[in-house]
């Protein structure tokens, strides 16, 4: 039964994905600079709104650590391939099997990672909502609300999950990438269709909706109130690639690391990268306050923007 409601729940799913592809192409699109000082300036009542519920805090902190633990289950894997076969297969033209386990445990490790994540971010909504209603958003009172719902809320979280890893390893140079520039942006523009489309997925999911029914809703308010909501996704985007690029510049400064951590633990280059790799992104997280909550604050403006 439950294999029928999860392949029922993708379905739906994908053809949400389908038909969101269109937004970018059928709308006018918002100016990269109006939408990052649109965000910040909308942004600074849902942060300050997070600072003030304690339960917000708690389940900003909560996710972030599920992140970091779920990025160094996945480094494990790293660690059990032999160096030959990470050489094998990138001798290989064809896919290896390093490759086929990697992709299999990747996709696990997105699906572990999305049930507390997508519960936490749930619970962001359900206590702006409960705020909204005048009852109590405590943290008890929000996972009452988002629990019923929590196996399409995980399903969704791992269908979005894996689309943001696909499309994060889309955009590393490829070896032999015949892609012209229009095709790549053809892609970014589906990707950035999909986060549009989806973002009143979970509030109507909390708020009693079915999955067909919060796919529609969803969908329906991407395209009624496309440029303010365009512009607090391009401006969210854009704060996170400036994050990102900032802080993964200074990996370069600790590659001299990764040698020195595969000699001193016996392990391979290939894991001592990403054991390293993996600081620059915990220093993102924790950096600021404001780059801790950054994705809730977008969550409860996008609430108090729908409102």
């Amino acid at each position: 039964m439950k294999q029928q409601s999860k392949e029922k729940t993708f379905k739906t799913l994908r053809k949400m994905k389908q038909q969101a592809a269109s937004l970018m192409d059928d709308n006018t699109k918002p100016g990269k600079i109006s939408s990052l000082g649109g965000f910040i300036g909308e942004s600074v009542v849902s942060f300050f709104y997070i600072l003030k519920e304690k339960e917000n805090i708690t389940f900003a902190i909560l996710q972030w650590l599920s992140i970091i633990g779920a990025y160094y289950l996945w480094v494990q894997f790293l660690g059990w391939i032999p160096e030959e076969l990470w050489e094998a297969a990138a001798n290989s033209k064809n896919t290896s099997s390093a490759d086929l386990l990697l992709f299999l445990w990747s996709f696990l490790c997105v699906g572990l990672a999305s049930m507390p994540i997508g519960i936490l971010t749930a619970c962001m909504g359900a206590s702006q909502l409960l705020s909204i209603e005048g009852r109590d958003s405590t943290i008890i009172d929000c996972l009452k609300c988002v629990l019923p719902k929590i196996w399409q809320i995980w399903l969704f979280s791992w269908f979005d999950g894996w689309v943001t890893v696909e499309r994060i390893l889309d955009r590393l140079p490829k070896k032999n990438d015949r892609r012209t520039l229009a095709e790549k942006l053809i892609m970014e523009a589906a990707y950035q269709g999909w986060k549009l489309a989806s973002l009143g997925f979970i509030p109507a999911l909390v708020s009693g909706r079915t999955v067909k029914e919060a796919c529609a809703d969803s969908l329906n308010l991407a395209a009624k109130r496309f440029l303010p909501l365009a512009k607090l996704r391009l401006g969210y985007s854009m704060i996170c690639w400036i994050i990102g690029i900032s802080c993964y510049l200074s990996l370069y400064k600790l590659f001299p690391l990764v040698t020195s951590f595969a000699k001193s633990h016996g392990a391979t280059e290939v894991y001592s990268f990403y054991v390293i790799a993996g600081l620059p992104m915990i220093a993102a997280l924790m950096s600021g306050l404001y780059i801790l909550f950054l994705p809730r604050t977008y969550m409860l403006t996008i609430l108090i923007a729908c409102r």
